[in-house]
């Protein structure tokens, strides 16, 4: 944890919904590192409550919700993150955007599909049934201790930046996965992993970037 936050987390200037950015975090490392270790070893660990930043989307379209986690969850998300890669590496994303659009261009430019099916997943992240989620995650994750810390920081709440961490009831929700925490990538390519090889193996010249799907066939 200690390394996770000296080369991915120290240098940047996000803050959380406590205020503490990385540079005064850092004035207490080795205090905090320590406790976020014994909390999780004693199932004691508590997420607090994410800050919701809204991102614009454009003219007449919802704003997308970011999830921004305190430094100290962070070091913790990150960590969940680097265990879940290891557990699950097929499902780690390994293709940039613009190396996927490169593939399906040299298909197109093939001349050997006629038809193109398009589409999305609407509120992708949104919508992902936890309880689906987390029984995936079970099949590799036999630690309780870590699938009760994954359990919590799906279902933390992320509240507005003005609010009152004292109403975040007001802001549980039943279903989804917040965006842009470090696991959120990893854990939707689990939740679809199943539709990917369902694909693949049916010979079918199928594309997903997160939640955007193409397929080519004649």
């Amino acid at each position: 944890m200690t390394k996770i936050f000296d080369d991915r987390i120290k240098k940047k200037s996000f803050k959380g919904i406590d205020k503490i950015r990385p540079t005064q975090f850092e004035k207490n490392k080795e205090v905090e590192i320590k406790r976020i270790a014994d909390r999780y070893k004693n199932k004691e660990y508590k997420f607090i409550p994410y800050l919701e930043i809204l991102r614009n989307k454009g003219r007449n379209k919802a704003p997308r919700m970011i999830s921004s986690p305190t430094v100290r969850d962070k070091i913790t998300l990150t960590a969940l993150k680097e265990y879940l890669h290891r557990q699950f590496p097929e499902s780690v994303p390994n293709k940039l955007a613009n190396c996927v659009v490169r593939e399906l261009k040299q298909k197109i430019d093939s001349d050997n599909y006629n038809f193109y099916y398009r589409t999305d997943i609407k509120s992708f992240y949104d919508e992902i049934n936890r309880t689906r989620l987390l029984d995936f995650l079970a099949k590799k994750v036999t630690n309780s201790k870590t699938i009760k810390v994954l359990t919590d920081s799906i279902e933390n709440v992320t509240i507005p930046h003005n609010e009152s961490k004292r109403n975040s009831n007001n802001y549980v929700t039943a279903k989804g996965i917040p965006q842009g925490l470090p696991i959120s990538n990893i854990l939707a390519q689990i939740y679809l992993k199943k539709i990917d090889n369902h694909f693949s193996q049916n010979n079918i010249c199928y594309f997903r970037f997160v939640d955007d799907i193409i397929i080519l066939t004649n």
